[in-house]
């Protein structure tokens, strides 16, 4: 669904590419968390399962970050850059191939990348909810960090749990996220 949205972006004037970045702005400037209380009150007024829900925060948490990130490279492919590809003919598949795809992937790789944290983040956080005096609970690190931390007190835990998430996240930037990056911004750089 970002794709096809930032592929519409990228269509649009000059003027309307002004008015979709001020929005996109103003949008991508409230994290994604700030709709988990909407989401947790939806959750307890419709009776649904604890697991709907911190599916609907995972996704909150991740899609947004694609979502602002994709449609943010799209409307800032330069003007010039749409003229060429119309003057050379470039419709269709092949605008997309030789012109968006290369403007938009170093943008959507760092949607990728918050997408991941944001991601984490909302598992976490949805793992262990209190909402109306209910107890809403999922198994993970995130409920037994909030568990350790809140109920137990157990200091190991706690300090197992952060050692292990720190590591995690250090080893899959180092391996993954860091020379994906990398390619995709020497490959895909657009220079003025």
């Amino acid at each position: 669904l970002s794709v096809p949205l930032a592929y519409a972006a990228s269509r649009l004037g000059a003027h309307g590419r002004g008015v979709a970045l001020t929005a996109l702005q103003i949008l991508g400037s409230f994290p994604a968390t700030a709709f988990f209380p909407l989401i947790a009150l939806g959750m307890t007024r419709f009776g649904l399962d604890m697991d709907v829900g911190a599916v609907f925060m995972i996704l909150t948490g991740t899609f947004l970050y694609v979502m602002f990130n994709a449609l943010s490279g799209a409307v800032s492919i330069p003007e010039e850059m749409n003229e060429a590809a119309i003057v050379l003919g470039m419709r269709g598949t092949r605008y997309v191939q030789h012109v968006f795809v290369p403007a938009i992937l170093p943008r959507l790789v760092t949607g990728c990348v918050t997408a991941w944290g944001g991601g984490w983040n909302a598992i976490i956080l949805s793992e262990y909810v209190i909402s109306g005096g209910t107890l809403y609970r999922v198994r993970g690190i995130g409920s037994t960090l909030d568990h350790a931390t809140y109920v137990t007190g157990d200091a190991q835990v706690i300090v197992l749990s952060l050692a292990a998430m720190v590591t995690l996240i250090v080893v899959v930037n180092r391996v993954f996220w860091q020379p994906l990056y990398e390619r995709v911004a020497e490959r895909y750089k657009m220079e003025a």
